[in-house]
């Protein structure tokens, strides 16, 4: 089983964590990036068989200017 610290140290594809966690993980934006200037936020573990779903399941996020699943 991985952990947190697992997924954070290696770049696994959507399905490898899907098959790890039987979810997805989405990225909660708390604010927009232009330029060389990345998106700010933070991931979550969602539950869901696909990134619609997966989207539908996480709601909506308090701060949250959007998601990306």
């Amino acid at each position: 089983m991985k952990t947190m610290q697992d997924f954070a140290a290696q770049q696994l594809s959507k399905r490898q964590m899907n098959r790890v966690k039987g979810g997805w993980r989405c990225f909660v934006v708390t604010q927009w990036g232009e330029g060389d200037n990345m998106n700010e936020g933070y991931w979550v573990e969602v539950p869901g068989n696909n990134a619609s779903e997966a989207a539908t399941n996480i709601g909506r996020v308090e701060n949250a200017v959007g998601v990306v699943c």
